[in-house]
């Protein structure tokens, strides 16, 4: 509107009056205490003592003015060059960096260049037509003025040794740069420094209410600090204030998820993954979601995707094997871990997931296979030898069983395991039996019913037990077809 506009024209002329003046001129002349992001200032200009940067600069323009075609000319230029190119700085111009500070350094860069001319111009004039004392006067002045300036520069440039030096001098001179310390924490964050990381973020949230980003980052880090609990009012603030935010969204649906909120976790991740062209990197995040919330055909729906648009995303294909298991699509589970294969022939994990699969698809040849050729790889997969071993000891294909490798094997599990684990007990009772060594069987079928008993359900209970039956009639266990 007409009056906002007047408003900020208002506010940025008074700005010309103000301190900023004074700021730009007083490091002009010494650029001492120089810092990233300067304090904001309380706005007086009904202060006298303002004003007075103007009427001293309009009252010098005046007088080189009135000597423009003698000496006049070249200040005109060097200082005309200087203001000119300063206005924009001086708040006439309202832009997104005066919320965070009224001055800043960089913006006499170029400003400076009129000034810089102006007074080698001098200098070179001073030192050219000056006497002998005069002469080395100047160029003392010169050298002088070099060094200090040099010196101060490599003193400055110690600041920006890395981020966390700088800003933490930053913040000593403006502790209330919101902006400078949830950078800081970022800092922090890489360094592995949490704790601290979180206090600066709550130290932003609480100085600025309002920064959107400083809450999300404070959540993402309390969440993965594994408090989600504590992270979704965090982030669930965040979005107030930045209800668009792509990285927001995430993780607040990262968050909700993790206290068992689905409902609202999956949409929120659907509209993240939407707001980035479904990115790849948050669509196998809610296909892992999806998992989690029991909703494994939808799961493998994004995590198809996922594959199509990254084909050497492994961690992506075995989620999306496992989806589609879950769901009921084995078939589906044995094509994607077949692919894994093709493409890294030593990618024993899947190797061994295929023949689970396998087995369940009552393919035990082809499952016995894939056991076999994930142990080539890697001779000591626990899962591997057990599956194998079992399978070899139980198939109710007698092509396929062979009692005495699934014996050795199921003796290699059972040391592996340090005689502690009941399933792998199993294993080795029923190859046992299979050699008809039936009195060891129930001995070993015992053991693994003690330790079984604690945790077990009622079924794996009663078919451990049906095992043990058969293994005192003198008879070896076979899985049905």
């Amino acid at each position: 509107s007409r009056h906002t506009r007047l408003g900020r024209w208002s506010r940025g002329l008074g700005d010309v009056y103000k301190r900023q003046t004074w700021f730009y001129l007083a490091k002009v002349v010494f650029p001492n205490d120089l810092c990233l992001v300067y304090p904001h200032w309380d706005p007086d200009i009904r202060n006298p003592l303002m004003l007075l940067p103007m009427i001293v600069f309009l009252g010098a323009l005046v007088l080189v003015w009135s000597r423009r075609n003698r000496w006049g000319r070249g200040i005109l230029v060097g200082v005309g060059w200087f203001w000119i190119a300063l206005l924009p700085a001086l708040g006439i111009i309202v832009h997104p960096y005066l919320k965070q500070s009224p001055v800043a350094d960089r913006w006499l860069y170029l400003p400076l260049m009129g000034l810089t001319a102006l007074l080698a111009a001098g200098w070179h004039r001073w030192f050219a037509q000056g006497d002998g004392v005069r002469g080395k006067t100047a160029l003392l002045a010169a050298v002088v003025s070099v060094v200090l300036l040099a010196g101060m520069t490599f003193q400055r440039a110690e600041l920006f040794a890395d981020a966390e030096t700088l800003y933490r001098e930053t913040l000593r001179i403006n502790p209330a740069a919101a902006g400078v310390r949830n950078n800081l924490a970022l800092v922090l964050i890489n360094n592995g420094e949490r704790d601290e990381a979180i206090a600066q973020l709550e130290r932003v949230t609480a100085d600025d209410p309002g920064y959107a980003g400083a809450w999300n980052n404070l959540g993402n880090l309390v969440l993965g600090a594994g408090r989600p609990a504590e992270a979704v009012p965090i982030l669930e603030r965040a979005r107030e204030l930045d209800p668009d935010g792509v990285q927001v969204k995430l993780n607040l649906g990262l968050a909700l998820a993790e206290v068992g909120r689905f409902d609202e976790a999956v949409p929120l991740l659907r509209e993240a993954a939407a707001g980035t062209g479904n990115n790849p990197v948050i669509l196998q995040r809610l296909g892992h979601v999806l998992v989690e919330a029991g909703r494994p055909a939808e799961a493998a729906e994004v995590l198809a995707d996922v594959v199509r648009a990254e084909p050497g995303n492994l961690r992506a294909a075995y989620r999306l094997a496992g989806a589609r298991a879950a769901a009921g699509d084995r078939k589906g589970a044995i094509t994607v871990y077949r692919g894994i294969v093709e493409k890294n022939p030593r990618e024993f994990g899947a190797l061994v997931n295929l023949g689970h699969m396998y087995a369940r698809e009552g393919r035990p040849a082809e499952a016995v296979r894939s056991y076999r050729a994930a142990l080539q790889v890697k001779s000591d997969l626990p899962g591997a030898i057990d599956s194998l071993a079992w399978l070899l000891a139980t198939c109710h294909d007698g092509a396929v069983r062979d009692p005495a490798e699934a014996l050795r094997l199921a003796a290699e599990g059972d040391r592996l395991a340090q005689g502690r684990n009941p399933q792998v007990l199993e294993t080795l009772a029923a190859s046992q039996a299979a050699t008809g060594d039936f009195a060891a069987a129930v001995a070993t079928q015992t053991r693994a019913l003690e330790l079984l008993r604690p945790a077990a359900d009622d079924r794996r209970r009663a078919a451990a037990e049906n095992r043990l039956d058969s293994y005192r009639r003198n008879e070896p266990w076979v899985d049905r077809p």
